[in-house]
């Protein structure tokens, strides 16, 4: 039987953000959960950020301050602190005048010695120690402060007059040691220090400066709007306005420049948000919103580091709703960003995130084959090619009802409504023409479709009600086929359904991650990755593959984690349970050719690894375009282990599909078996076989040129085939060798014979050769002496 080899269609189902902070980027936090004795320790990590630190739902934060080992942060009447060393989170909370909201942490800063200076709205200074996080108040007053080596700055406003004064930070309590620096700077100037010189606003719009130990003041700049906050590092002015504007600039231009100049900044953000500025290392860092953004000298933009709970930036998230996994990509529907985010869980980056269009609202679904990516809301579809996401290829909105579930199978989409109507969307990678059923009838009212997934074999899952029913997807269009129901304690409010490489299920259901095996199964989703994440934060999706043991979990729609506490079944972990000791054994081997039916899930493995390994060699997985016919070389209680002639490269593959899935042929549509075994002698040195598959990896011997072999048969398979048994000093040995090494003749030389030509025991064949032979000879004589007993010309001088 010729073999089916097809063109195969491939279903693949399956964190390095950078979290910069001074110059290096920060790695993903791990941690172990407490497992029970003789448990293997629970790994998990941080996805999206990839940092602990970035991670911290801040509600009104007003000022932020970066050290060598912490970063500092106000919110309100709190102050969190992040120690590097340990990674972790320490908070105080502020107490003082509560009942006037005069508690809020206006200030924060760290001295050069690492001691945390804060100012409260009461415009109180304390001292934090960053260790303990116990707080000191130094009975001194001001309107703002900053800190240069052991000295403070300090900003004081009174009856209207505004000056700025220093003292040692050991002599704050000693009014005889302030120094007046700058007065007379209208209602509420700001400045800051750099490199020993001071810069300060006057009227919110004049920007000056004054060398710290001198009294001469310069002009620099008149600014357009009035100024609230400034910092300087490097060559980079960066100032907020009185509109809550970020702008940078070089400094050097602002110097240069005259009174009446304008000078054009070299980077803007005009959200409106931003309230306060500090600088370390090479960054500046602003509070914008809800966020503590780092603003980079080199590349004069925001960085994608951010310590908030959600954000616009490509590394983060922002009220995600689904996740989705297929191959090493993990799509995000990003719902406030307006976006699908891509993660490639391989490397651990951050792709390019799909752009939706700003009419689409409401993305609750993710499905995707190798080529696309869709995207559903309630009653709407869009479906994007993975290689360019600038716009989708179709958009679906003829749904009846609204959309509840989409799933995909090979490059098949399909959805349900919770009007009862099926679809199915087959495409040609040119034509999207959409199909419908309708199973009206198939549930009660109190079964209303609500869930759909697909596992890897093609099957696909509906929820209804209490009950999980199966389908194949002949079934899942037919009209009058209700599917197998598999499941009848589906939570009524479940919210996700998913279905691991052995066919179990799992549903996510008000925050519990739940798994039906033998034994419903309730997975503690609490985890302890970022200082605000506890049994409180609710996990909004999840997802998985069959190619690794990784969870991926969304929690509050802005933070996801990667656990392997659900130690998944995956296609790198299927136990080899002695198979290869049958297929490498010195014992003759049985074999025989299968059928592997169409969309039957392959995994391809390595067969030079198989010996003495405890799971197959993983290599790839895919699903059978169409039926295909391979060698059957081993077994499992589960899987048969095939091999395959890959004509395009000329090279066998082994592979694993379940057992169900093959069907034996018959043996004389491959085998003949001869009666008697006849002689046959070897044209080379070849290998002998321990099937016929041509792998030095299933050898029995190797036999010599000219060896004597018993032919015993014949196999038509790949290449043509004799099966034979051959002599050794240690017994018989059977195998397969090609055809063309076989012949009848032994390569010894042949004894002479006499024949008669043209004798009747002649061939016939030989004597008329000979004849003819013969015949040519004659005339070619004549011909030569014809030509030397040519007369000469008659004219000629010879």
């Amino acid at each position: 039987m010729k073999k089916l080899y097809t063109t195969i269609s491939a279903i693949l189902f399956s964190a390095a953000l950078t979290g910069a902070i001074v110059n290096a980027p920060l790695s993903a936090r791990t941690a172990s959960a407490e497992t029970a004795e003789g448990s293997p320790a629970i790994n998990q990590s941080l996805v999206l950020p990839d940092s602990y630190e970035e991670y911290l739902p801040l509600a009104a934060p007003s000022s932020a301050s970066v050290s060598v080992n912490y970063t500092a942060i106000a919110d309100g009447n709190a102050i969190y602190v992040y120690d590097r060393t340990a990674n972790e989170y320490k908070k105080y909370e502020h107490a003082e005048n509560a009942e006037a909201k005069r508690n809020l942490v206006t200030k924060v800063e760290f001295s050069e010695s690492g001691e945390l200076y804060f100012l409260d709205a009461a415009t109180n200074l304390y001292k934090l120690s960053p260790q303990t996080m116990t707080a000191e108040f130094l009975n001194f007053s001001c309107s703002s402060f900053t800190l240069y080596g052991k000295a403070i700055y300090f900003l004081t406003i009174s009856d209207g007059h505004s000056q700025i004064s220093t003292t040692g930070l050991d002599t704050l309590n000693d009014l005889q040691s302030y120094k007046t620096v700058a007065e007379n700077l209208g209602s509420n100037p700001t400045f800051a220090i750099y490199e020993n010189t001071l810069y300060f606003t006057k009227y919110e719009e004049y920007l000056l400066r004054q060398n710290i130990n001198a009294d001469a003041q310069f002009d620099i700049y008149h600014f357009k709007n009035t100024v609230s906050t400034i910092a300087l590092n490097g060559n980079i002015f960066a100032c907020i306005d009185k509109s809550g504007n970020f702008y940078a600039y070089n400094y050097a231009e602002l110097d240069a420049s005259s009174q009446n100049a304008t000078i054009e900044p070299i980077f803007k953000d005009e959200t409106g948000e931003y309230t306060s500025l500090s600088s370390f290392g090479e960054y500046l860092y602003a509070v914008e919103g809800n966020a503590v953004k780092q603003f980079s000298l080199e590349t004069k933009n925001f960085t994608d580091y951010e310590i908030s709970s959600d954000s616009a930036s490509q590394n983060r998230l922002s009220g995600a709703t689904d996740l989705h996994l297929s191959g090493n990509r993990l799509y995000i529907a990003d719902e406030n960003n307006r976006r699908v985010s891509v993660y490639d869980t391989e490397n651990k980056t951050v792709l390019d995130p799909i752009t939706l269009p700003e009419d689409f609202t409401g993305a609750s679904y993710l499905a995707s084959t190798q080529d696309t990516v869709l995207i559903a809301s309630d009653t709407t579809a869009l479906l994007y090619s993975v290689n360019t996401a600038e716009a989708p290829l179709v958009t679906l909105q003829s749904f009846n009802g609204k959309l509840v579930g989409a799933a995909a199978v090979g490059s098949v989409y399909y959805f349900i409504t919770d009007a009862g109507d099926y679809y199915r969307l087959p495409t040609d990678g040119e034509t999207y023409e959409l199909e419908s059923a309708t199973k009206k009838n198939s549930y009660s009212s109190a079964h209303a479709l609500k869930l759909l997934t697909s596992d890897a074999y093609g099957n696909l899952y509906i929820g209804a009600g209490s009950e999980v029913y199966r389908f194949t997807e002949t079934e899942f269009m037919n009209e009058a086929n209700s599917g197998t129901a598999i499941l009848s304690d589906l939570p009524v409010n479940a919210t996700k359904l998913l279905v691991d490489y052995e066919q179990t299920v799992y549903a996510l259901s008000d925050g519990d991650l739940l798994r039906f095996s033998d034994e419903r199964k309730t997975f503690d989703l609490a985890k302890s990755l970022v200082y605000s994440q506890g049994a409180g934060t609710p996990v909004s999706s999840f997802a998985f593959g069959i190619e690794e043991n990784q969870t991926y979990l969304l929690y509050d729609g802005n933070l996801i984690v990667a656990t392997d506490e659900l130690a998944l079944p995956t296609v790198k972990t299927i136990p080899v349970n002695k198979a290869d000791e049958n297929i490498f054994a010195q014992a003759e081997a049985v074999f025989s050719v299968v059928t592997v039916k169409e969309k039957t899930l392959i995994v391809e493995f390595d067969m030079s690894l198989l010996s003495g390994a405890e799971h197959f060699p993983y290599l790839s997985h895919f699903l059978t375009a169409e039926p295909l016919t391979a060698l059957k070389i081993g077994e499992t209680e589960k899987y048969t282990v095939l091999a395959l002639l890959n004509k395009s490269t000329n090279a066998y593959e082994t592979y694993l599909a379940l057992n169900a899935q093959c069907e034996k042929l018959d043996e004389s549509e491959y085998l003949t078996t001869y009666e008697t075994g006849k002689a046959g002698y070897l044209s080379n040195t070849v290998k002998l076989y321990k099937f016929p598959y041509l792998s030095s990896l299933l050898t029995v011997s190797e036999l010599t040129k000219s060896a004597e072999v018993t032919v015993l048969g014949e196999v038509r398979f790949d290449y043509d085939y004799y099966r034979v048994s051959v002599k050794t000093a240690d017994g018989e040995i059977t195998g397969y060798i090609p055809k063309p090494y076989v012949n009848d003749f032994d390569g010894s030389p042949q004894a002479p014979q006499n024949k008669v030509l043209g004798d009747e025991s002649t061939d016939d064949a030989i004597a008329r050769l000979a004849f003819l032979l013969l015949g040519l000879a004659a005339v070619c004589i004549l011909v030569d002496f014809l030509l030397l007993r040519k007369k000469p010309d008659e004219d000629s001088d010879d």
